[in-house]
């Protein structure tokens, strides 16, 4: 309590920070977790080799809790520092690594309970075991990956989210008993999306970090789970019209959204939602995506029912139509 940052110390991001220092030498070489446990505030970790007044080696920056290598011998300086001032009590723990107890798919930790989920977790030691499947191009010898399964108390579309992370996150959904069996449901780099479960089926999902540098790789996280209501025009059939003088602007979601049976899926897959509209006159028309937070499709058809569409044309952002009134 009453830390302040003293003239001549080092704060990467130049902010101002209530610090206290501690040293540790190491007593052998290997790899250590140095964490804050329990803190009553914001809290940073900074870790320096040599003079961190002076010409300090920045072992790791910014994070409450890090794994870092360690020579046997050398001091490591640790700045404990509350972020934008902030000040309260902690514990700084040092500890030899140990992997966490879900880092193989035979130790994946259980979700129970209702939706929604919100789960913190931690891979630092984490490792990539043999016959662990790394879908596009995420491929990395040096991953770490730890495993958890949940059992879907609902049937419908639920989603899967990242909302906190500090590492090189991906997170990846399977259905499978074993790595041999496994079947990737969806895959994304730290971010969210929605897929259609079964009450009853069991999905396992892998939190991986990515990336040579242990900094980037290992970190703590928080996943979620929830019900998604699908969007009102998912379907055909509940179409929204888009009416009016031209040019018409409207905003819309498709969270939730799925390829209903009998949608035209050789052009498209995915979570699709439908509009209606009838051309004012004859003419060349251009229908245009402005903004989007996705990778998103654009298509245009004539017909009433999905057995009779037609599709007129399509682009990734924008298309041109000629359309009779």
């Amino acid at each position: 309590m009453d830390a302040s940052r003293e003239k001549g110390e080092s704060a990467p991001d130049n902010t101002d920070q209530a610090s206290v220092w501690y040293s540790w030498t190491a007593p052998s070489s290997g790899r250590v977790e140095i964490g804050l446990l329990n803190p009553a505030f914001s809290s940073i970790l900074y870790i320096y080799t040599g003079n961190p007044f002076k010409s300090p080696t920045t072992i790791s920056v910014g994070k409450s809790r890090e794994v870092i290598s360690v020579i046997a011998g050398t001091t490591y300086h640790i700045a404990v520092m509350g972020y934008k001032g902030g000040q309260g009590e902690f514990q700084l723990s040092i500890s030899d690594l140990q992997p966490p107890a879900n880092d193989s798919f035979g130790g994946s930790a259980a979700i129970l309970g209702g939706l929604p989920v919100s789960q913190s977790g931690w891979n630092g030691g984490a490792t990539l075991e043999p016959g662990e499947q790394q879908p596009g191009s995420i491929g990395n010898p040096d991953s770490a990956s730890v495993w958890y399964h949940w059992t879907s108390p609902v049937s419908g579309q639920v989603e899967f989210s990242l909302p906190d992370y500090d590492f090189n996150a991906y997170l990846r959904i399977y259905t499978g008993d074993s790595l041999e069996t496994l079947q990737l449901i969806a895959a994304s780099t730290g971010s969210k999306f929605t897929v259609p479960v079964v009450t009853g089926t069991s999905y396992r999902i892998a939190i991986v970090g990515n990336s040579t540098s242990p900094a980037y790789r290992e970190g703590e996280f928080r996943f979620a789970i929830r019900n998604v209501t699908p969007a009102p025009h998912d379907n055909f059939a509940n179409s929204i019209l888009l009416a009016g003088s031209l040019p018409l602007v409207t905003e819309g979601t498709n969270f939730g959204a799925t390829l209903e049976t009998g949608e035209p899926s050789q052009f498209y897959e995915g979570a699709s939602v439908w509009y209606h509209w009838t051309a004012p006159s004859n003419g060349k028309f251009e229908f245009k995506i402005a903004q989007e937070n996705f990778d998103s499709e654009l298509y245009v058809f004539t017909g009433s029912s999905l057995n009779t569409l037609a599709r007129i044309q399509t682009q990734n952002a924008w298309t041109a139509v000629t359309a009779t009134a």
